[in-house]
């Protein structure tokens, strides 16, 4: 005779084991679920999807920004950034250089970029920004972008010199315009981006360009999408204003 009280413990641990695997199963997907997310997510957490702050009904000026590619492009993509924001790395070294070839490269978009430095949570954006400035002054701004992203873990002041000096800038002049001119120059980026209700860092618009009255702008990116998003959105904004547009602009390139 089977005794059916002994083969009660054995049913539970059967159903027990199940729901354990179940949950472990569960608990993957989620974990990978957030991996994949966060990984196009800004460092700083900017707000997504409904919380983002309403586009400007007016166009917003480039003045002050750093420009590279043709000035009377058709297009404009608008960057604020945070040279220690690991993120807004990913997009200087993984997403850029293919919007350059693509893009600026044919005279259709002009990149434009802000400084928008994290204080609270990246102690050495500032000073990275200060000095990504007063290499400007010298005509060095997106060599000194460049280095600034490839490498960080070393953005203190002596590796910023070090910097400038590899770039052949006057030295003593790069030191007096970190230690007077140049805080004022990122003040005015920072202004303008809380102006846009910033949230964090990459923030990446696209907009309409207006020399005149600056660029309308009609889609912002809270952290940075993925390149191919990214390109779908420049390609139906061009397809939606190129026709009525001269598709060999003649100005000269801006890279400073």
């Amino acid at each position: 005779m089977t005794d059916n009280n002994s083969t009660k413990p054995a049913r539970w641990r059967i159903i027990l084991d199940t729901v354990s695997a179940l949950a472990m199963t569960v608990a993957a997907i989620v974990v990978t679920a957030l991996g994949v997310r966060l990984l196009w997510a800004p460092a700083s957490g900017a707000a997504q999807g409904g919380n983002e702050a309403p586009l400007p009904k007016t166009p917003v000026r480039l003045e002050g920004a750093a420009i590279k590619g043709r000035t009377d492009a058709p297009l404009v993509l608008l960057e604020y950034s945070d040279f220690q924001c690991p993120v807004c790395r990913r997009f200087a070294v993984d997403v850029l250089p293919t919007v350059e070839s693509r893009y600026l490269a044919s005279g259709k978009v002009e990149f434009a970029f802000r400084h928008f430095p994290l204080q609270q949570i990246h102690e050495h954006a500032m000073a990275a920004a200060k000095a990504a400035e007063c290499a400007r002054q010298q005509g060095k701004f997106w060599p000194m972008h460049d280095l600034l992203f490839a490498d960080q873990e070393r953005l203190n002041a002596e590796h910023l010199t070090e910097r400038a000096n590899r770039l052949g800038l006057d030295l003593q002049a790069f030191g007096s315009c970190v230690e007077s001119k140049a805080e004022a120059a990122v003040a005015q980026d920072i202004a303008a981006g809380r102006a846009l209700e910033l949230h964090g860092t990459p923030t990446i618009f696209i907009g309409l360009n207006d020399q005149i009255r600056g660029a309308r702008l009609i889609k912002r990116f809270s952290g940075m999408p993925p390149l191919e998003q990214l390109t779908v959105a420049i390609d139906e904004a061009l397809r939606s204003i190129l026709p009525s547009q001269d598709r060999s602009p003649t100005s000269t390139p801006n890279s400073k």
